[in-house]
């Protein structure tokens, strides 16, 4: 779910459990909108860890996407 940092409020929070683990990412090396958003989930409370490598580094360590399947890449 694309959720920029500047849209990260307590209020649009409310929607997930408090448990809930928040991983953030980044298009590029030269971008810190993960990190600003890691910080502002932090603030406010909530788990959450920085995807290094963003997508790329997802699919790297064969995670699923939303919409697929666990076994790393057929759609559901």
């Amino acid at each position: 779910m694309h959720l920029p940092h500047r849209l990260i409020t307590a209020e649009r929070l409310a929607a997930w459990p408090a448990d809930t683990l928040f991983v953030v990412y980044c298009a590029g090396p030269h971008c810190n909108g993960a990190d600003r958003a890691a910080l502002r989930l932090a603030e406010l409370g909530r788990l959450v860890k920085l995807m290094l490598g963003g997508l790329t580094g997802w699919a790297d360590e064969d995670l699923a996407f939303a919409g697929e399947d666990q076994s790393g890449g057929g759609q559901s």
